[in-house]
C-alpha cells in the first residue's frame, strides 16, 4: 500500500457554489421588518404567485432579497394541477436557460418545430388537405422550437429552484382581500406587485379597469390522449374545414408513456362582440352561452372538422381537462408575456431596494429606473393586444411570413433590443460556447467588446479600449459589471472571457459590426442592449452606467 502525505486548503469549500453568483451588493441599510400591531409584519415587497409571481420572487431571491424582505402569497393550495397555459416561447426558454432551470423543459416538453396548415381540399373526396408546413420559429433564436408543457410543471420548476434561496417560498392558501396606499408611510415599504391575473384584487383596489373587448366567438379547449389517423397530430397545425376550425397543439409525454394533445375548437354560433364593461344583461347572456358548451359538443365538433380522418379519445378517462371561454383582447394575458414582465421588473426592483441605483440622478429619485418598466413593457403589451385583434382565431390557413433582417428579432445590435445568441469559441480552452452562456441571470451588467484586429498593438484602439473598460469596471461596486471580449484573430490569450468571433459563426456579420471599427456594447441584466458606442467611447459607457449604478464607496 503506497504511503502519501495529503494537504488541503480551506478555500476548497468555495468550489461548491450555491448559485451562479453571489447576491447583489446591498448599498442601502439592511431591511429590518417592523410590526404593524395586529395586522402583522411589514415587508419591503409583497406579491401574488402564479408564473409571473414565482418568476419575480425567484429572481429577487437570487438577487439577495430574503424572506424578511419579500412575501409571496397565493390563494391556491399548490401549483396548478391542470389546464391553462401550455407553451414556452423560444425567448422564455432562453431566459430559463440563463437561470439554469431549462433542462426539464428541454428534455420533457414536446418540441414543436413545424406548423402545418390544413384547409378545404379541391378534391371533394379528401375534404381537407395539408396546404403548407413551415418552421414553427422563423426568426433566428437559440431555440428553434416552441416547447409545450403543463403550466403546473413550469410553476413547480420555479418553486423548486426558489427553495435554494427561501425557506418560506410561497405563503399558500392566503388571499389578498384589500389594499390601500399610506402616503405617509416609510419610503422603504412602497412595493406591492399584483401578479394575480385577470380578476386582480390589486387592480380593483387601485380603481383600475381591465380594458379591452371580448371577441365574437367561443373556443372549447381540451387536453386529452387521442386515437386518430390525422398525420399531423404531433405537429402544431391549424385545420379549417367546411365544418369549422381547430388548432392542434401537441403536448408532452405523460407517465403512462402516452402523449397529450390539446385542441382549441371554434364553437359555431357566435356571440356579439362586447366591451368588458358591457351592461349586466349582456354579460349574463355571454356567460350563459359559455355555460351551454359541453365536452361532448367540443369533441363532436372536432370530429367533424377532421373528417375524413377519424379522431376520438383513446379511452373513457382520456380527457385530462377541458373548458369553454371567450377570447379577449387585453393586456395581462399570457404566461410567457407575464413572466417576461417579471424578468424586466425584477432587476430594477432589486437595484432600487438594495440602493444600487443612485438615489438622485439629475434631480430625479432612483424610482426613475422603475418608471422604465411601464415604458418598456406597456408598449409590448399593446403590440400583443393589436396582434390579437388582427389575428385571433384565423378563418383562413395563412402561413406566417419570414421576418426581414431589419426586424428586431434578428438580433441587430441596437439599444432596446435583446442580444441575439451567437456561437463562440473560447481562446483559452477551445470551448464552443453560446454567448448567452455568459449572460446568466445574476442581476449583473455586461460590457461586450467587439474588438478590431489591432489588439496586439499596445497603442491600438482595441488594447486601449480593453484597458479603459477594465479601469471603468473598478469605479463601480465589485462584481456588478462583467466583461466579454470578442476578437477576430487568435491573440494567444488565456483569459476566460476572450472569444473568437469568426471560427464558429461570423459574429461581426451577424451583429452588423465592422471588424475594422469594432464596437462597445452595454448589456443590461435582462439581456437587452442598453448602449452601443465606438470602442474608444468609454466616456459614454461611464455616463450610462452612472445613471443606474452608484459609484463604489
Amino acid at each position: 500500500m503506497p504511503l502519501y502525505t495529503e494537504q488541503a486548503s480551506s478555500w476548497r469549500d468555495l468550489r461548491a457554489l450555491p448559485s451562479f453568483a453571489p447576491p447583489l451588493p446591498r448599498l442601502s441599510p439592511k431591511h429590518e421588518p417592523t410590526k404593524m400591531g395586529s395586522s402583522g409584519t411589514r415587508w419591503s415587497l409583497s406579491e401574488c404567485a402564479g408564473p409571473a409571481g414565482l418568476m419575480l420572487h425567484m429572481l429577487l431571491a437570487r438577487y439577495g432579497l430574503t424572506d424578511e424582505s419579500v412575501l409571496c402569497i397565493d390563494s391556491k393550495p399548490s401549483t396548478l394541477k391542470s389546464g391553462q397555459a401550455d407553451g414556452i416561447q423560444p425567448r422564455t426558454l432562453e431566459v430559463f436557460k440563463t437561470l439554469g432551470i431549462s433542462d426539464e423543459i428541454e428534455n420533457g416538453a414536446c418540441q414543436m418545430w413545424e406548423f402545418a396548415f390544413w384547409s378545404t381540399s379541391d378534391d371533394p373526396c379528401k375534404i381537407i388537405e395539408r396546404r403548407s408546413c413551415v418552421p414553427e420559429v422563423i426568426p433566428p433564436a437559440r431555440f428553434q422550437y416552441e416547447a409545450t408543457i403543463h403550466q403546473g410543471r413550469v410553476e413547480r420548476i420555479m418553486e423548486t429552484d426558489l427553495l435554494r434561496y427561501s425557506a418560506r417560498v410561497v405563503e399558500r392558501e392566503s388571499k389578498l382581500v384589500s389594499m390601500w396606499v399610506d402616503e405617509g408611510a416609510d419610503a422603504q415599504f412602497p412595493h406591492l406587485v399584483g401578479a394575480d391575473g385577470v380578476h386582480s384584487v390589486v387592480r380593483r383596489s387601485m380603481g383600475l379597469q381591465l380594458e379591452g373587448q371580448s371577441l365574437n366567438y367561443i373556443l372549447g379547449v381540451v387536453d386529452l390522449v387521442v386515437e386518430t389517423d390525422v398525420p399531423d397530430i404531433r405537429r402544431r397545425c391549424a385545420v379549417h374545414s367546411p365544418a369549422g376550425s381547430v388548432m392542434v397543439i401537441p403536448r408532452e409525454r405523460i407517465s403512462t408513456g402516452e402523449y397529450i394533445t390539446r385542441l382549441y375548437v371554434n364553437i359555431p354560433g357566435a356571440v356579439e362582440e362586447a366591451a368588458l364593461d358591457a351592461d349586466a344583461d349582456l354579460k349574463k347572456e355571454m356567460k350563459g352561452r359559455r355555460s351551454e358548451i359541453e365536452l361532448e359538443g367540443i369533441l363532436k365538433q372536432a370530429e367533424d372538422v377532421f373528417k375524413p380522418y377519424y379522431f376520438r379519445p383513446k379511452r373513457d378517462d382520456a380527457v385530462d381537462w377541458w373548458a369553454a371561454y371567450q377570447i379577449g383582447q387585453r393586456a395581462g394575458q399570457g404566461m410567457n408575456v407575464s413572466m417576461m414582465d417579471s424578468y424586466n421588473l425584477a432587476w430594477k426592483l432589486a437595484y432600487h431596494i438594495q440602493g444600487i441605483t443612485p438615489f438622485q440622478v439629475d434631480g430625479h429619485s432612483s424610482s426613475t429606473l422603475l418608471d422604465t418598466y411601464h415604458t418598456e413593457r406597456h408598449a409590448n403589451a399593446q403590440r400583443l393586444i393589436d396582434f390579437n385583434s388582427r389575428a385571433g382565431f384565423q378563418t383562413k390557413a395563412t402561413p406566417p411570413v419570414s421576418s426581414p433582417a431589419r426586424n428586431f428579432l434578428s438580433g441587430i445590435l441596437r439599444a432596446g433590443r435583446r442580444l441575439r445568441n451567437v456561437k463562440l469559441k473560447r481562446f483559452a480552452d477551445g470551448w464552443h460556447r453560446d454567448i448567452h452562456g455568459d449572460l446568466s441571470s445574476t442581476g449583473r451588467f455586461r460590457l461586450l467588446s467587439l474588438l478590431t484586429t489591432d489588439l496586439l498593438d499596445t497603442n491600438g484602439v482595441s488594447a486601449m479600449s480593453v484597458t479603459a473598460t477594465a479601469n471603468l469596471v473598478t469605479q463601480f461596486p465589485a462584481s456588478l459589471i462583467e466583461q466579454i471580449i470578442v476578437y477576430p484573430r487568435v491573440p494567444g490569450q488565456s483569459e476566460m472571457t476572450f472569444y473568437n468571433g469568426y471560427e464558429l459563426e461570423d459574429v461581426y456579420g451577424i451583429y452588423g459590426v465592422d471588424p475594422v471599427r469594432g464596437a462597445l456594447v452595454v448589456l443590461r441584466p435582462d439581456g437587452y442592449v442598453g448602449l452601443v458606442v465606438a470602442l474608444s467611447d468609454t466616456g459614454r459607457v461611464d455616463e450610462y452606467l452612472s445613471r443606474v449604478i452608484a459609484r463604489a464607496r
